[in-house]
């Protein structure tokens, strides 16, 4: 079966900028081409990853639309960022994290604008796009989004003074990257544990960039064909997620199969479980600072059940002390995942009544929800914040005495991150005769 052609792109004739109403209808169109291609989707994400990309790219622009729904929006900055905010704290994973960044880094260049010519817009795609970089810490030839993202860029940035070629040329390059992803080795992220394996397999965040990406260009063709964008068809259009060679998928142990979708579950709510032994308290208040508190903790894992089994470990094997621990994991419905805003509620709430906060992380995407969350709380408590890199469980019960007994942050967080040392050392000691 022969690879599919990428598609010109729709006609588009003259227009010259896009004001809020028109990028209000960008977004819902992307909710209505990942809507649709969602089992697509997910399936990529089935061979490489969790098979959830798509449900849970469905599930955060949904409620992304349902907030549009509701609300009024003065700039393309306010409309972008809430949009952003809510695809942080809907989208479980990685997903949630790094477009909820890419829209949010595109608004806050554009601050009080109106609306986006040409050059503007790039400038706006370049600061999402770095802001991907910055979240995910991935490069170019890493399959991942970015090869997607890059040469949509690039194409805008060489069409400064037509945005309808500029568009489309972005989308055409979009899903030449989102194509070439399938020769590339995975070194980011859970399709890096594939190595080799990952070969053969688009990535389903390229994937979903790309729709993005012809999401925008059909807006920007519907304005200049003098339509009203926010009536534009619900159905996806002539181009699919993957080209037609690529609807076949391997599975990680080599076996092909049809590119059928592997069921993933939709969880209503995005919300996960959080639990605080704080009490109310002024959000982002320097009073626990100032009066001598000791350094509270917040536990970020995809697992609700882990998370609590954990704390509990700890003090179990600590009782002689008593630390503040908040814990923002899982989803509400006892799913596997993790929840920027709700991390950052966390964080605030332990932040009222202790010096300083230590957050550990579990996997990959938790560290991106805790760095997302770091930007939604207060400067003041982002300042005396910390993100450990120590082992979740052995981290946990290194900080929970250390805070115990009053170490300060700098130290607290030494203490966890020692855990892994202390581990390698005895390893390293075993008589293996």
């Amino acid at each position: 079966m022969g690879r599919a052609r990428v598609h010109p792109g729709p006609e588009v004739g003259s227009v010259s900028q896009l004001g809020v109403a028109d990028l209000e209808a960008w977004v819902r169109r992307c909710a209505e081409l990942v809507g649709a291609r969602a089992e697509e989707l997910t399936a990529l994400d089935a061979a490489i990853g969790d098979a959830d990309h798509g449900a849970n790219m469905r599930r955060g622009l949904t409620a992304v639309v349902e907030v549009l729904d509701t609300g009024t929006f003065s700039s393309a900055d306010a409309l972008l960022k809430r949009v952003g905010m809510t695809l942080v704290s809907k989208v479980g994973g990685a997903s949630g994290p790094l477009y909820g960044t890419f829209f949010m880094r595109m608004g806050a260049s554009q601050q009080d604008v109106q609306s986006l010519d040409a050059c503007r817009l790039a400038e706006a795609v370049e600061a999402g796009v770095a802001g991907i970089v910055a979240r995910g810490r991935a490069a170019a030839g890493e399959k991942t989004m970015l090869d997607a993202w890059y040469p949509a860029l690039e194409a805008l940035r060489e069409h400064p003074e037509d945005l309808g070629t500029a568009v489309c040329a972005a989308a055409q390059a979009a899903e030449r990257g989102r194509d070439a992803t399938e020769s590339m080795v995975a070194t980011k992220g859970r399709a890096s544990y594939l190595a080799e394996r990952s070969v053969g397999h688009i990535d389903p965040g390229a994937a979903s960039t790309a729709l993005i990406l012809q999401a925008l260009a059909e807006t920007v063709a519907t304005v200049a064909d003098g339509g009203d964008s926010s009536s534009q068809g619900s159905t996806a259009s002539r181009t699919g997620v993957v080209p037609e060679a690529a609807t076949t998928t391997r599975a990680p142990g080599g076996a092909s199969g049809p590119g059928t979708s592997v069921a993933a579950s939709e969880q209503d709510s995005a919300t996960p479980h959080t639990s605080t032994g704080a009490g109310p308290g002024p959000t982002g208040s320097d009073t626990a600072a100032q009066q001598g508190a000791r350094v509270g903790i917040v536990l970020v894992s995809h697992s609700q059940v882990l998370a609590q089994d954990t704390l509990n470990l700890a003090r179990q094997l600590v009782s002689s002390v008593e630390t503040e621990v908040a814990v923002a994991a899982g989803l509400s419905d006892g799913g596997l995942g993790t929840d920027s805003a709700a991390v950052a509620a966390a964080v605030e709430r332990v932040a009222a009544v202790s010096s300083g906060v230590l957050v550990l992380v579990d996997l990959g995407s938790a560290v991106m929800s805790a760095d997302s969350a770091l930007e939604l709380v207060a400067p003041e408590v982002a300042a005396r914040t910390r993100i450990s890199s120590a082992p979740f469980l052995e981290g946990t019960i290194g900080a929970y005495a250390a805070a115990g007994i009053g170490r300060d942050l700098d130290s607290v967080t030494a203490e966890a991150e020692s855990a892994a040392i202390s581990k390698a050392t005895q390893v390293s000691q075993l008589d293996r005769r």
